[in-house]
């Protein structure tokens, strides 16, 4: 990666790949040459530019949630570009690492060379086997087995992540820059469909059969004709707006950079709204408070909250105000109402609401599944049945009756898959990795650098993410898994 990055070309390259990618929605050959074109290129940067390649997966998680915003299809097969990307990295990595073995007879993995978060990894690759195996000797089903398992490959990202960053934190920080211009064009994309949905726009129609096919999210109608705007990715929006509090927390008292923080964190707090994600609201709420508890441990200062409250309150107020200007904006006609009270319903929505009737329906048949193996679990392509509302479902088959491998309750299901160890070995994984940020940050002496901050950020996003999985499965996914590689080096940062 270079040393100075053009985040102008990189933000108009994001526009580009998305207009490429809406275009190859109507137009599959569109599709077919972008998503070959960025297999290949995926490839020669493995070789030739390792970081810049990596900033790409990175950046494509921020972007494309599901990962099928190109995508090929072959005999009934349909590969994602994020699969492409993937092996892509990773073929060019083993080939290099197995090359190195041989000419110097030594595996030498910067991995594992002084990594106090090594063995943690190994620990859970271990029971993740054993998950694998498991599934496969209690004869659960072997397409269930792998698509139940296949998400879990993108930890092994972590091996060329480490091998391209580890010792080279410039690099490192310029990743995380580009992965914020990612977020911040997913804002941007989010509020124009929030715009596009409440003015009853022409495309509408093929914007959100678009949507709904690349998997990057889903639109929804709710009362008083407001759309909910939800993407999967919402969730580096919600630590992107952690970390605009941690900017304001050491702003620098330049007025340029406290109105760029603040338009930001308006930016991402409405998203945070129009997501209308309950789950994504309580990782918001329990961040933000996270963030101000490690700032007191470390300052012992009340006074110094006041300012940063005042601005974080100020552009909360402003998030509610951008959404309802945005849905009521008068050219076009608006079609959708809005209110705030509508966010305070929504949150206390309960069991009368169909998602969250399905998953409090599900818990209990969880529970008794998780029951009957606790400590080995079921291994992976273990499905439980229950009765679910989803309108979908109910369409299928009227009795309601559901059976899947792939659960809301993100930790219950690592429990279930890998048995109680498995699922104490990740927590231990996550708790050294989020604790050795959280002790250098509150031992450091002097004012964080940009790379400290990145430190520490990484660390409480963890901390969130943990949370947010205990009602959204993101640990076992690659939006979850990415945030996690990256909080690990974060925390191997030089003070």
């Amino acid at each position: 990666m270079p040393e100075k990055i053009n985040y102008r070309l990189v933000f108009l390259s994001i526009v580009l790949l998305e207009c490429l990618s809406f275009l190859g929605f109507f137009y599959p050959p569109v599709n077919k040459a972008a998503f070959l074109l960025m297999a290949a290129g995926a490839f020669w940067l493995s070789f030739r530019r390792p970081a810049l390649a990596l900033a790409i997966a990175f950046a494509e998680l921020a972007i494309g949630s599901k990962g099928y915003l190109f995508y090929f299809e072959y005999g009934g097969l349909s590969v994602s570009i994020r699969i492409a990307i993937w092996l892509a990295i990773m073929s060019v990595w083993l080939g290099r690492t197995i090359l190195e073995v041989w000419r110097a007879k030594k595996i030498n993995l910067l991995f594992i060379k002084e990594n106090p978060q090594a063995k943690y990894f190994f620990l859970l690759f271990v029971f993740l086997a054993w998950g694998l195996a498991n599934g496969y000797f209690r004869h659960n089903q072997p397409d269930n087995i792998f698509f139940d398992f296949n998400n879990w490959l993108y930890f092994f990202l972590v091996f060329p992540f480490f091998s391209v960053f580890r010792g080279r934190p410039e690099e490192f920080v310029s990743l995380i820059k580009v992965l914020f211009v990612a977020v911040i064009w997913v804002s941007l994309k989010t509020m124009f469909a929030l715009y596009a949905f409440s003015h009853g726009l022409f495309f509408n129609f093929d914007f959100y059969r678009w949507i709904r096919t690349s998997g990057v999210g889903e639109i929804t109608a709710m009362p008083g004709s407001f759309s909910r705007i939800f993407f999967q990715s919402h969730i580096y929006v919600l630590l992107a707006s952690l970390a605009m509090t941690f900017g304001l927390l050491h702003a620098s008292g330049s007025k340029k950079r406290l109105f760029l923080t603040m338009a930001a964190q308006t930016l991402f707090l409405a998203v945070s709204l129009t997501s209308l994600s309950r789950s994504n609201w309580i990782g918001l709420a329990f961040g933000q408070l996270a963030v101000f508890a490690v700032y007191f441990l470390r300052s012992k200062n009340l006074k110094a909250f006041f300012w940063p409250a005042a601005c974080f309150f100020a552009s909360f107020v402003l998030a509610v105000l951008l959404v309802g200007a945005t849905v009521k904006f008068p050219f076009p006609a608006a079609m959708s109402n809005f209110n705030p009270s509508d966010l305070a319903e929504r949150a206390g929505e309960t069991a009368s609401e169909a998602g969250v009737a399905s998953r409090w329906s599900l818990l209990p048949k969880l529970f008794e599944k998780i029951k009957a193996a606790p400590v080995l679990g079921g291994g992976f392509g273990s499905t439980v049945t229950y009765r679910s509302s989803d309108p979908r479902v109910l369409a299928a088959n009227p009795s309601g009756e559901y059976t899947t491998y792939a659960f809301e309750w993100g930790w219950l299901d690592i429990w279930l898959k890998t048995g109680l160890f498995g699922a104490l070995a990740y927590a231990a994984l996550l708790f050294v990795i989020a604790s050795a940020g959280i002790d250098s940050y509150l031992k450091a002496k002097a004012a964080p650098s940009f790379a400290g901050l990145v430190k520490i950020f990484g660390s409480v996003g963890l901390a969130v993410l943990s949370a947010v999985s205990f009602f959204s499965p993101y640990l076992n996914h690659p939006l979850g898994i990415g945030i996690i590689m990256l909080a690990a080096l974060s925390a191997l940062l030089p003070d």
